[in-house]
């Protein structure tokens, strides 16, 4: 009789989530306490976001920088002041790795 593979999603998200202490939010958004950053990730990455980083906008795009040396937690105007602005920076990570 085969093996089974091993299950990699439960029903609070992602296994690799609760190894690493995170809190499964919704799809693509987890929540790190020890941090207090709200993470954006799809299968091609992602980034935390936190008091003090800026609201990520992908088209945030200041004259004379090169976009791929600037770290997603500066891509955006706005500071992030509230866990709920982190929240949604991090969601707009999760789509915009999508």
């Amino acid at each position: 009789m085969k093996k089974r593979p091993p299950k990699t999603t439960t029903s609070s998200g992602p296994a690799w989530l609760k190894k690493k202490g995170w809190q499964h939010v919704e799809l693509g958004v987890a929540y790190d306490p020890k941090a207090k950053k709200y993470y954006g990730y799809s299968h091609r990455g992602g980034s935390g976001f936190g008091i003090g980083d800026k609201l990520f906008d992908e088209k945030y795009a200041p004259k004379g920088v090169d976009l791929d040396k600037l770290p997603f937690v500066k891509r955006g105007s706005i500071t992030i002041k509230t866990p709920a602005q982190a929240k949604l920076a991090a969601r707009r990570m999760s789509k915009y790795l999508s």
